[in-house]
Parts: C-alpha cells; structure tokens; sequence
C-alpha cells in the first residue's frame, strides 16, 4: 500500500506507529467505502402485510384444487393487499 499510495502511512515513534496525513485521509475514504459496503450487502425483509403486487401462480390441475385453496388463504392472512 505504501507503493500505491506514495507514502509510508504510519511511522515509527517512540511510542509506537503513528498514521501520516496521506493515511489519515484515506481512513474517511475507507471508511466511506465500508458503509457502502455493509449498504449494499445488506438484505431488505420482505413483508408480506406491507407488500403490494401482482403474482402469477402456475399450477398443476391437482395442486389447483387440493393445494392453492390453502395457500390462497394463507396470502390473503399474511398479505392482504395482494
């Protein structure tokens, strides 16, 4: 990193390494970028009670009649505006 940035980042005191400028500056940079990060890594939570939209549900004949009656109640419990 010293390479790349031109500088030595920390140095040497008597009690014990101190950041130059050039590393304290890129502390906020970095610090930055690992908000972005922690942003863009974190999930959002579906909501079913909040959510809005359309779905289509493609099913069997069978699974029209013995399955989507119980998971057609079930959305409309969990998600009403669906």
């Amino acid at each position: 990193m010293r390479e790349v940035f031109e500088d030595p980042l920390f140095i040497r005191k008597p009690n014990g390494f101190v950041p130059t400028l050039a590393a304290e500056c890129l502390n906020f940079k970095i610090q930055q970028i690992l908000l972005d990060l922690e942003a863009l890594t974190a999930q959002d939570t579906f909501d079913p009670a909040t959510a809005s939209g359309a779905f289509a549900i493609a099913a069997t004949d069978y699974a029209q009649v013995i399955v989507m009656p119980e998971i057609i109640e079930r959305i409309r419990q969990d998600a009403p505006d669906f």
